[in-house]
């Protein structure tokens, strides 16, 4: 098996009374028809995937959450990908077998802050200043970048983007000193770059919090963590029927409701 990263963000399993939840998994392989994904505990599970759900076997680079009405997997489970806006319900859940889970690596800190310079420094947007790291806005700002290269989110394209990257951090004929610092961290941890990519580190999840308030047309949620977020007008109505207390996460520019496996985009105000 492919070398892997585990995030510090290992279970996400605020679980109400009722037993509903949500948890991140990793996809191991798929196709068309199915993707096996493993749990943080190391669990096996081949989820069927229907008509209504797009392509998800090839594209591994993104978060991939499954919400389960009682108990994990469930009869029916939902496949969640917020960073693709992506929601389906998977025809199928089978148990096939147990693999130990890699052990933890350290995140790229160095490699990755010269990314998001070299992409800032080439037009991209990559969030607020005032959020430091690889955001997700920083992930959709490299997958933009990728995407202008006509390169596909598989390990081989994400790895051929990061190369490209290093390439154009040095600034073309008007080479910098800043510039070349940039390549070279980028190249010096190109291949820890790359799984951190592929296994979801392009769209981190924030811990899960809980809703405190909610305003009265539901434009903005406060959160237990002291964070504010501005849900997009056409996604308003939806969000009516969160309620206060209920477990939240943030997840790839998207609100998930941990009781209802709900997603709805926002922006972070603060």
């Amino acid at each position: 098996m492919r070398a892997r990263i585990v995030p510090a963000l290992i279970a996400l399993l605020l679980a109400p009374p009722a037993g509903a939840g949500v948890e991140r998994v990793w996809v191991v392989r798929g196709n068309a028809d199915e993707i096996v994904v493993q749990r943080a505990s190391g669990d096996l599970w081949r989820l069927g995937l229907n008509r209504q759900c797009p392509e998800l076997g090839g594209d591994w680079s993104h978060v991939f959450l499954i919400y389960y009405p009682v108990s994990f997997p469930g009869p029916v489970p939902r496949i969640l990908v917020p960073e693709r806006d992506v929601e389906c319900r998977a025809t199928r859940a089978d148990s096939v077998g147990h693999s130990p889970p890699p052990a933890p690596r350290e995140t790229p800190e160095r490699g990755l802050s010269a990314m998001r310079d070299a992409l800032e420094a080439l037009g991209y947007n990559c969030g607020s200043l005032s959020e430091r790291g690889w955001t997700p806005d920083a992930g959709q700002a490299f997958a933009r970048y990728r995407e202008s290269r006509h390169l596909e989110a598989s390990v081989q394209g994400t790895r051929r983007a990061v190369v490209a990257l290093a390439i154009d951090a040095l600034g073309g004929h008007s080479r910098t000193a800043s510039g070349q610092r940039r390549s070279e961290a980028i190249a010096n941890e190109s291949d820890e770059i790359v799984a951190y990519l592929v296994m979801g580190g392009s769209a981190a999840c924030g811990d899960p919090t809980f809703v405190r308030s909610v305003a009265a047309d539901s434009s903005y949620f406060a959160f237990g963590d002291g964070s504010v977020w501005d849900v997009v007008p056409e996604r308003r109505g939806p969000v009516a029927g969160w309620l206060a207390s209920d477990a939240v996460m943030a997840c790839g520019g998207r609100l998930v409701n941990l009781r209802t496996g709900e997603m709805e985009r926002a922006t972070r105000l603060r």
